[in-house]
């Protein structure tokens, strides 16, 4: 089930995160961006969350912030759906694209960035500590 998040989910989001990504936006920032018009979070539950997006929109630009599927629910279109139904919420408050960094060096990632219609506009050389990312765009 796909649906907002909520407080009680923070910390299962930030272990999801450290696992998959190995860092966290943080219980601070998750916590202060729960009442938040700006911020789309999303969690997809199966008994527990096995996915999760958050986001910033602003005037008509989305940023993905982080989004992960655990790896037992990847390449099952949990990842699709949680991305076409942000973006489809957004679709009537103006939204014109979408925009994010990915490792350069995640190939699952950025493969399913391509395969979603996103192109690498630019590459932010050491962006990570030991990776380039690639800056990717979708227009809407």
């Amino acid at each position: 089930m796909l649906r907002r998040y909520k407080e009680s989910d923070i910390l299962d989001i930030i272990k999801l995160e450290e696992k998959l990504l190995n860092t966290t936006i943080g219980y601070n920032i998750l916590h202060d961006r729960l009442d938040d018009d700006n911020f789309y979070i999303y969690v997809y539950e199966d008994i527990d969350i096995v996915g999760y997006i958050s986001s910033y929109f602003d005037y008509d630009t989305l940023e993905i912030l982080n989004f992960c599927i655990r790896e037992d629910y990847q390449r099952n279109g949990i990842g699709t759906l949680i991305l076409n139904n942000l973006i489809d919420e957004l679709k009537d408050k103006n939204l014109k694209r979408v925009v994010l960094e990915v490792r350069s060096k995640n190939e699952k990632a950025v493969n399913f960035y391509n395969k979603n219609g996103f192109k690498v506009v630019n590459i932010r050389r050491n962006y990570y500590k030991d990776d380039d990312a690639f800056l990717m765009e979708k227009f809407i």
